[in-house]
């Protein structure tokens, strides 16, 4: 199967003030499931409580789903490039009664001090980070000895009539317009292959990981522990 050269997709893209609401739309019409698939595969990992870093926390609505689950003790921080996008999160986790607390930073350089995070987790953000290696190194010092993280993300897929029908029939599913449904094409354009991961996770400090597909939503899944 034939798959093309990544497009690099920045993280400056959604960085603009006009992205900010939009993306936000997106988030909440569309990515919604997705979001509650994630917080199910945290919850099946056993994890229940303790200090959960989102890297690439967008308009924040992942720990909406993940404080919606039963008997969690969760303490949520969450980072973003974009000024904007985590004003916009704050707003919408205020809003919710979720306590969030949302430095502006970046994946290369968490304002944490070492050993001090259970579960580092990111979705739709991977294939953003300009220096990949570099945050999962990050990821590696912060977490406590026996942390988890989890990475979830858009593949690049193959070129053919099956993937370019799957990718309009879902973004149809999920009511995106023309302009939302360019982004996520761009998203996936940008995204990595397993292979791609892999040689990602192998260049990290991270040792025990491990790098799949879900067989629902068809995209890339790692997760690693320290």
């Amino acid at each position: 199967m034939t798959v093309k050269p990544r497009i690099v997709q920045t993280e400056s893209t959604f960085c603009r003030k006009e992205w900010v609401d939009q993306y936000d739309e997106i988030a909440r019409r569309s990515m919604t499931p997705l979001f509650r698939h994630f917080a199910r595969g945290v919850r099946k990992a056993g994890l229940a409580r303790g200090w959960i870093l989102e890297i690439g926390s967008g308009s924040g609505r992942l720990f909406l789903a993940l404080a919606a689950g039963k008997s969690t003790d969760f303490k949520f921080v969450g980072i973003d490039v974009s000024r904007g996008m985590a004003r916009k999160a704050l707003e919408n986790t205020r809003e919710a009664g979720v306590p969030v607390h949302f430095p502006q930073a970046s994946g290369g350089n968490l304002p944490f001090r070492d050993s001090c995070i259970d579960l580092v987790i990111s979705t739709s953000s991977l294939h953003m980070w300009s220096d990949p290696v570099g945050v999962l190194n990050e990821v590696y010092r912060v977490l406590k000895p026996g942390g988890t993280c989890l990475i979830r993300d858009g593949r690049r897929l193959p070129e053919n009539w099956f993937w370019r029908l799957f990718v309009w029939a879902s973004s149809r599913i999920r009511g995106m317009d023309g302009r939302q449904r360019k982004a996520w094409q761009g998203a996936i354009a940008a995204g990595y292959t397993v292979a791609e991961a892999r040689e990602l996770l192998g260049r990290s400090h991270l040792q025990d990981w491990s790098v799949g597909t879900d067989r629902v939503l068809f995209e890339l899944v790692i997760e690693a522990r320290k």
